[in-house]
Protein backbone atom coordinates (compact mmCIF):
# COMPACT_ATOMS: atom_id res chain seq x y z
CA UNK A 1 0.00 0.00 0.00
CA UNK A 2 1.36 3.72 -0.38
CA UNK A 3 1.47 5.82 1.88
CA UNK A 4 -0.58 8.74 1.31
CA UNK A 5 -3.26 6.35 -0.48
CA UNK A 6 -5.10 4.38 1.61
CA UNK A 7 -6.97 6.41 4.71
CA UNK A 8 -10.79 5.63 5.31
CA UNK A 9 -13.38 7.24 7.41
CA UNK A 10 -15.87 4.76 8.65
CA UNK A 11 -19.38 5.98 8.42
CA UNK A 12 -22.85 4.50 8.32
CA UNK A 13 -25.39 5.02 5.31
CA UNK A 14 -29.14 3.72 5.77
CA UNK A 15 -27.71 1.16 8.43
CA UNK A 16 -25.24 -0.12 6.51
CA UNK A 17 -21.00 0.66 6.82
CA UNK A 18 -19.44 1.20 4.47
CA UNK A 19 -15.19 2.74 4.08
CA UNK A 20 -14.26 5.68 1.81
CA UNK A 21 -11.18 7.08 1.15
CA UNK A 22 -10.31 10.48 3.06
CA UNK A 23 -7.47 12.52 4.35
CA UNK A 24 -7.86 13.03 7.76
CA UNK A 25 -6.23 16.73 7.63
CA UNK A 26 -5.11 17.93 4.11
CA UNK A 27 -1.09 18.63 4.47
CA UNK A 28 0.03 22.20 4.77
CA UNK A 29 2.11 23.68 1.96
CA UNK A 30 4.97 23.04 4.24
CA UNK A 31 4.55 19.12 4.56
CA UNK A 32 3.91 19.05 0.40
CA UNK A 33 7.43 20.70 0.08
CA UNK A 34 9.45 18.60 2.53
CA UNK A 35 7.53 15.31 1.28
CA UNK A 36 8.49 16.32 -2.38
CA UNK A 37 11.86 17.08 -1.11
CA UNK A 38 12.40 14.20 0.21
CA UNK A 39 11.27 11.76 -2.49
CA UNK A 40 12.91 13.85 -5.09
CA UNK A 41 16.37 13.82 -3.05
CA UNK A 42 16.28 9.89 -2.97
CA UNK A 43 15.91 9.79 -6.40
CA UNK A 44 18.63 11.85 -7.26
CA UNK A 45 21.43 10.04 -4.61
CA UNK A 46 19.92 6.41 -5.91
CA UNK A 47 20.46 7.47 -9.55
CA UNK A 48 23.91 8.50 -8.67
CA UNK A 49 24.23 5.32 -6.19
CA UNK A 50 22.67 3.16 -9.64
CA UNK A 51 25.98 5.06 -11.51
CA UNK A 52 28.33 3.90 -9.21
CA UNK A 53 27.44 0.29 -9.50
CA UNK A 54 27.17 -0.30 -12.93
CA UNK A 55 31.26 0.91 -13.10
CA UNK A 56 33.20 -2.55 -14.22
CA UNK A 57 34.97 -2.72 -11.33
CA UNK A 58 31.70 -3.07 -8.87
CA UNK A 59 29.20 -4.77 -10.67
CA UNK A 60 31.25 -7.61 -11.65
CA UNK A 61 30.99 -8.52 -7.63
CA UNK A 62 27.71 -10.36 -6.76
CA UNK A 63 26.55 -8.42 -3.72
CA UNK A 64 26.35 -5.52 -5.62
CA UNK A 65 24.63 -7.08 -8.68
CA UNK A 66 21.80 -7.66 -5.96
CA UNK A 67 22.30 -3.85 -4.77
CA UNK A 68 21.47 -2.65 -8.41
CA UNK A 69 18.06 -5.12 -8.35
CA UNK A 70 17.72 -2.74 -5.13
CA UNK A 71 18.66 0.00 -6.47
CA UNK A 72 16.16 -0.19 -9.52
CA UNK A 73 13.15 -1.37 -7.39
CA UNK A 74 13.87 2.05 -5.25
CA UNK A 75 14.10 4.34 -8.00
CA UNK A 76 11.05 3.18 -9.57
CA UNK A 77 8.99 3.20 -6.44
CA UNK A 78 9.85 6.62 -5.82
CA UNK A 79 9.08 8.17 -8.86
CA UNK A 80 5.89 6.49 -9.06
CA UNK A 81 5.14 7.14 -5.63
CA UNK A 82 6.38 11.20 -6.18
CA UNK A 83 3.63 11.30 -9.18
CA UNK A 84 1.12 9.36 -7.58
CA UNK A 85 1.02 12.43 -4.68
CA UNK A 86 1.61 14.81 -7.74
CA UNK A 87 -1.80 13.73 -8.85
CA UNK A 88 -3.41 13.76 -5.95
CA UNK A 89 -2.09 17.29 -5.15
CA UNK A 90 -3.26 18.19 -8.81
CA UNK A 91 0.32 18.97 -9.61
CA UNK A 92 0.69 16.36 -12.35
CA UNK A 93 -1.85 15.36 -14.90
CA UNK A 94 -3.46 12.34 -14.76
CA UNK A 95 -2.39 9.46 -17.39
CA UNK A 96 -4.46 6.98 -16.44
CA UNK A 97 -8.35 7.34 -16.21
CA UNK A 98 -10.93 6.21 -13.35
CA UNK A 99 -14.22 5.63 -14.01
CA UNK A 100 -17.03 5.72 -10.98
CA UNK A 101 -20.09 4.55 -13.01
CA UNK A 102 -22.89 3.30 -10.15
CA UNK A 103 -25.14 1.99 -12.56
CA UNK A 104 -23.41 -1.58 -12.43
CA UNK A 105 -25.29 -4.64 -12.10
CA UNK A 106 -24.85 -5.65 -7.73
CA UNK A 107 -22.30 -8.30 -8.79
CA UNK A 108 -19.87 -6.04 -10.81
CA UNK A 109 -17.71 -3.39 -9.48
CA UNK A 110 -15.63 -1.12 -11.37
CA UNK A 111 -12.09 -2.07 -12.17
CA UNK A 112 -9.31 0.95 -13.20
CA UNK A 113 -6.79 -1.34 -15.31
CA UNK A 114 -4.54 1.72 -15.48
CA UNK A 115 -4.40 2.59 -11.67
CA UNK A 116 -4.40 -0.70 -10.82
CA UNK A 117 -0.97 -1.17 -13.01
CA UNK A 118 0.74 1.94 -11.66
CA UNK A 119 -0.35 0.27 -8.03
CA UNK A 120 0.69 -2.95 -8.24
CA UNK A 121 3.95 -1.64 -9.54
CA UNK A 122 4.15 0.77 -6.47
CA UNK A 123 3.19 -2.02 -3.98
CA UNK A 124 5.63 -5.01 -6.22
CA UNK A 125 8.85 -2.74 -5.86
CA UNK A 126 8.80 -2.42 -2.82
CA UNK A 127 8.66 -5.62 -1.63
CA UNK A 128 11.35 -6.18 -4.21
CA UNK A 129 13.71 -4.39 -2.58
CA UNK A 130 12.81 -5.26 0.93
CA UNK A 131 13.34 -9.24 0.25
CA UNK A 132 16.71 -8.41 -2.34
CA UNK A 133 18.08 -7.15 1.21
CA UNK A 134 16.65 -9.83 3.11
CA UNK A 135 18.80 -11.93 0.29
CA UNK A 136 21.91 -9.97 0.78
CA UNK A 137 21.43 -10.57 5.17
CA UNK A 138 21.07 -14.28 4.24
CA UNK A 139 23.97 -14.28 2.31
CA UNK A 140 26.43 -12.98 4.14
CA UNK A 141 25.32 -15.08 7.04
CA UNK A 142 25.40 -18.19 5.27
CA UNK A 143 29.00 -17.53 3.78
CA UNK A 144 30.26 -17.26 7.41
CA UNK A 145 28.52 -19.88 8.92
CA UNK A 146 29.68 -22.23 6.48
CA UNK A 147 32.80 -21.04 4.98
CA UNK A 148 34.16 -24.59 3.33
CA UNK A 149 30.96 -25.55 1.59
CA UNK A 150 31.49 -25.66 -2.01
CA UNK A 151 28.12 -24.68 -2.81
CA UNK A 152 29.39 -21.11 -1.48
CA UNK A 153 31.09 -20.00 -5.08
CA UNK A 154 28.21 -20.76 -7.08
CA UNK A 155 26.14 -18.93 -4.39
CA UNK A 156 28.58 -15.70 -4.68
CA UNK A 157 28.30 -15.71 -8.12
CA UNK A 158 26.50 -13.16 -10.78
CA UNK A 159 24.61 -15.40 -11.94
CA UNK A 160 23.44 -16.64 -8.81
CA UNK A 161 22.33 -12.73 -7.79
CA UNK A 162 20.96 -12.00 -11.21
CA UNK A 163 19.09 -15.51 -10.70
CA UNK A 164 17.71 -14.08 -7.48
CA UNK A 165 16.63 -10.67 -8.64
CA UNK A 166 15.01 -12.45 -11.26
CA UNK A 167 12.79 -15.19 -8.72
CA UNK A 168 11.65 -12.46 -6.39
CA UNK A 169 10.58 -9.87 -9.17
CA UNK A 170 8.54 -12.68 -10.97
CA UNK A 171 6.96 -13.85 -7.60
CA UNK A 172 5.59 -10.31 -6.14
CA UNK A 173 4.84 -8.88 -9.59
CA UNK A 174 2.78 -11.92 -9.62
CA UNK A 175 1.39 -11.64 -5.92
CA UNK A 176 0.14 -8.40 -6.72
CA UNK A 177 -0.91 -8.53 -10.71
CA UNK A 178 -2.47 -12.04 -10.51
CA UNK A 179 -6.05 -10.39 -10.87
CA UNK A 180 -5.05 -9.26 -14.10
CA UNK A 181 -4.48 -13.13 -15.20
CA UNK A 182 -7.81 -14.35 -13.57
CA UNK A 183 -9.86 -11.23 -15.84
CA UNK A 184 -8.13 -12.44 -18.88
CA UNK A 185 -8.35 -15.96 -18.66
CA UNK A 186 -12.23 -15.96 -17.42
CA UNK A 187 -12.96 -13.39 -20.07
CA UNK A 188 -14.95 -11.12 -17.90
CA UNK A 189 -15.81 -8.68 -20.70
CA UNK A 190 -16.61 -4.18 -20.47
CA UNK A 191 -19.36 -4.38 -19.24
CA UNK A 192 -22.48 -2.22 -20.15
CA UNK A 193 -23.32 1.04 -18.07
CA UNK A 194 -25.84 3.49 -18.75
CA UNK A 195 -25.26 6.75 -19.28
CA UNK A 196 -27.60 8.97 -16.70
CA UNK A 197 -27.67 12.20 -18.44
CA UNK A 198 -29.23 14.21 -21.00
CA UNK A 199 -30.19 10.98 -23.08
CA UNK A 200 -30.75 7.41 -21.48
CA UNK A 201 -30.18 6.11 -25.29
CA UNK A 202 -25.99 6.66 -24.61
CA UNK A 203 -24.04 3.83 -23.00
CA UNK A 204 -20.54 3.84 -22.23
CA UNK A 205 -18.34 0.60 -21.28
CA UNK A 206 -16.52 0.12 -18.60
CA UNK A 207 -13.95 -2.21 -16.96
CA UNK A 208 -15.53 -4.35 -14.30
CA UNK A 209 -14.92 -7.68 -11.92
CA UNK A 210 -17.42 -9.87 -10.23
CA UNK A 211 -17.98 -8.46 -6.43
CA UNK A 212 -16.76 -11.90 -5.51
CA UNK A 213 -12.92 -11.27 -6.83
CA UNK A 214 -12.84 -7.58 -5.60
CA UNK A 215 -13.31 -9.38 -2.48
CA UNK A 216 -10.75 -11.65 -2.13
CA UNK A 217 -8.04 -8.55 -3.38
CA UNK A 218 -9.61 -6.42 -0.20
CA UNK A 219 -8.50 -9.46 1.63
CA UNK A 220 -5.17 -9.72 0.52
CA UNK A 221 -4.85 -6.65 1.46
CA UNK A 222 -6.12 -7.08 5.08
CA UNK A 223 -2.46 -9.10 4.98
CA UNK A 224 -0.31 -6.75 3.57
CA UNK A 225 0.82 -6.05 6.95
CA UNK A 226 2.24 -9.13 7.17
CA UNK A 227 4.73 -8.67 4.43
CA UNK A 228 5.82 -5.30 5.90
CA UNK A 229 6.51 -7.19 9.39
CA UNK A 230 7.84 -10.43 8.47
CA UNK A 231 10.94 -9.29 7.06
CA UNK A 232 11.43 -7.04 9.58
CA UNK A 233 11.29 -10.02 11.79
CA UNK A 234 13.81 -11.96 10.17
CA UNK A 235 16.33 -9.19 9.11
CA UNK A 236 17.35 -8.53 12.71
CA UNK A 237 17.90 -12.43 13.45
CA UNK A 238 20.21 -12.65 9.99
CA UNK A 239 22.31 -9.88 11.67
CA UNK A 240 22.46 -11.12 14.99
CA UNK A 241 23.71 -14.59 13.92
CA UNK A 242 25.97 -12.51 11.62
CA UNK A 243 27.13 -10.18 14.47
CA UNK A 244 27.88 -13.29 16.26
CA UNK A 245 29.98 -14.68 13.46
CA UNK A 246 31.78 -11.40 13.29
CA UNK A 247 32.65 -10.97 17.03
CA UNK A 248 33.77 -14.77 17.08
CA UNK A 249 36.26 -14.09 14.11
CA UNK A 250 37.34 -11.11 15.43
CA UNK A 251 38.31 -12.65 19.03
CA UNK A 252 40.28 -15.42 17.14
CA UNK A 253 42.37 -13.17 15.16
CA UNK A 254 43.14 -11.17 19.11
CA UNK A 255 44.67 -14.48 20.00
CA UNK A 256 47.06 -14.72 17.47
CA UNK A 257 48.20 -11.45 16.19
CA UNK A 258 48.28 -7.87 17.24
CA UNK A 259 45.04 -6.31 19.10
CA UNK A 260 45.80 -3.61 17.28
CA UNK A 261 46.01 -4.33 13.95
CA UNK A 262 44.45 -3.04 10.84
CA UNK A 263 41.91 -5.92 10.55
CA UNK A 264 40.43 -5.27 13.93
CA UNK A 265 39.59 -1.80 12.75
CA UNK A 266 37.88 -3.30 9.88
CA UNK A 267 35.74 -5.80 11.68
CA UNK A 268 34.59 -3.31 14.25
CA UNK A 269 33.55 -0.58 11.07
CA UNK A 270 32.05 -3.72 9.25
CA UNK A 271 29.77 -4.28 12.66
CA UNK A 272 28.63 -0.73 13.15
CA UNK A 273 27.40 -0.55 9.52
CA UNK A 274 25.76 -3.89 10.00
CA UNK A 275 23.79 -2.53 12.84
CA UNK A 276 22.96 0.97 11.22
CA UNK A 277 21.59 -1.22 8.66
CA UNK A 278 19.39 -3.20 10.95
CA UNK A 279 18.32 -0.55 12.66
CA UNK A 280 17.04 1.44 9.68
CA UNK A 281 15.56 -1.71 8.03
CA UNK A 282 13.83 -2.08 11.06
CA UNK A 283 12.44 1.55 11.32
CA UNK A 284 11.34 2.02 7.72
CA UNK A 285 9.61 -1.53 6.87
CA UNK A 286 8.69 -2.16 10.70
CA UNK A 287 7.06 0.71 11.77
CA UNK A 288 5.13 0.45 8.51
CA UNK A 289 4.18 -3.06 9.32
CA UNK A 290 2.92 -2.41 12.58
CA UNK A 291 1.13 0.56 11.52
CA UNK A 292 -0.56 -1.44 8.73
CA UNK A 293 -1.60 -4.08 11.05
CA UNK A 294 -4.07 -1.11 12.98
CA UNK A 295 -5.06 0.87 9.63
CA UNK A 296 -7.00 -2.85 8.91
CA UNK A 297 -7.91 -2.91 12.11
CA UNK A 298 -9.26 0.54 11.89
CA UNK A 299 -12.02 -0.20 9.61
CA UNK A 300 -14.25 -2.34 12.60
CA UNK A 301 -13.49 0.74 15.29
CA UNK A 302 -16.31 3.05 14.35
CA UNK A 303 -16.20 6.15 15.61
CA UNK A 304 -14.33 5.35 18.80
CA UNK A 305 -10.94 6.03 19.79
CA UNK A 306 -10.55 9.35 17.64
CA UNK A 307 -7.48 10.46 19.13
CA UNK A 308 -5.76 6.87 18.25
CA UNK A 309 -7.49 7.03 15.01
CA UNK A 310 -5.62 10.41 14.38
CA UNK A 311 -2.32 9.55 15.71
CA UNK A 312 -2.00 6.23 13.21
CA UNK A 313 -3.46 8.22 10.00
CA UNK A 314 -0.93 11.19 10.99
CA UNK A 315 1.97 8.94 10.10
CA UNK A 316 2.45 8.49 6.45
CA UNK A 317 5.09 11.31 6.36
CA UNK A 318 6.75 9.63 8.88
CA UNK A 319 7.21 6.24 7.49
CA UNK A 320 8.17 8.27 3.88
CA UNK A 321 10.89 10.00 5.79
CA UNK A 322 11.99 6.34 7.32
CA UNK A 323 11.55 5.30 3.83
CA UNK A 324 13.72 7.68 2.46
CA UNK A 325 16.39 7.61 5.05
CA UNK A 326 16.78 4.00 4.43
CA UNK A 327 17.16 4.26 0.68
CA UNK A 328 19.60 7.16 1.28
CA UNK A 329 21.81 5.30 3.57
CA UNK A 330 22.24 2.39 1.00
CA UNK A 331 25.33 4.44 -0.88
CA UNK A 332 27.04 5.56 2.37
CA UNK A 333 27.27 1.86 3.29
CA UNK A 334 28.64 0.73 0.18
CA UNK A 335 30.95 3.48 0.48
CA UNK A 336 32.27 2.84 3.64
CA UNK A 337 32.35 -0.94 3.44
CA UNK A 338 33.88 -1.48 -0.19
CA UNK A 339 37.11 -0.44 -1.64
CA UNK A 340 35.53 -1.56 -5.00
CA UNK A 341 33.10 1.09 -4.76
CA UNK A 342 35.42 3.88 -2.50
CA UNK A 343 37.67 3.38 -5.40
CA UNK A 344 34.70 4.16 -8.31
CA UNK A 345 33.85 7.10 -6.92
CA UNK A 346 36.82 8.32 -6.45
CA UNK A 347 37.25 7.76 -10.57
CA UNK A 348 34.27 9.29 -11.23
CA UNK A 349 34.57 12.69 -9.39
CA UNK A 350 38.12 12.42 -11.30
CA UNK A 351 40.26 12.08 -8.20
CA UNK A 352 43.39 9.68 -8.21
CA UNK A 353 42.62 6.08 -7.19
CA UNK A 354 44.89 5.68 -3.79
CA UNK A 355 42.48 2.98 -1.99
CA UNK A 356 43.65 -0.35 -2.06
CA UNK A 357 41.58 -2.89 -2.81
CA UNK A 358 41.47 -5.45 0.00
CA UNK A 359 39.15 -8.30 0.50
CA UNK A 360 38.52 -9.46 3.39
CA UNK A 361 39.08 -13.23 4.48
CA UNK A 362 37.32 -15.19 6.68
CA UNK A 363 38.63 -17.77 9.07
CA UNK A 364 37.34 -21.08 9.55
CA UNK A 365 36.77 -23.26 12.75
CA UNK A 366 39.78 -25.52 11.49
CA UNK A 367 42.21 -22.79 10.63
CA UNK A 368 41.73 -19.52 12.58
CA UNK A 369 44.15 -17.54 10.41
CA UNK A 370 43.48 -19.48 7.10
CA UNK A 371 42.61 -18.26 3.92
CA UNK A 372 39.32 -19.70 3.35
CA UNK A 373 37.08 -17.83 0.96
CA UNK A 374 37.36 -14.27 -0.06
CA UNK A 375 34.31 -11.86 0.08
CA UNK A 376 34.69 -8.17 -1.37
CA UNK A 377 31.61 -6.01 -0.22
Amino acid sequence: MTDYEYQYVYEHQDGSKFYHYNYVMEPDAMDKVESYSQDTLTIVINLFHLTILLQKEVRTVSIYTLMIGICISDLLNFTLSVYMEGVDRSWYPRIYSLSERDCLQEKYIVFNFGYEIIRMLINSTRTISVFLALSMALIRTITLAFPLHRALGKLNSVKSSFLQINLVTLFWISYYSWIFLLILLQGFPRNLCDLKGTSRTVTVYVSAIPTSLNNLINKREDWEHLVRIVPTVLYPILSIKLLMKLNEISEQRRRVSDPNNERKEQSDSLTKLILFMTISFMLSEGMDGIRSFFLVDLFYWGPEFPGIRRLILSTPYLITSLRCLNSISHPFVCYFMSSQYKNAVLKMTGKPNVVIVKSFKWPSSRNSVGKVTTLNY
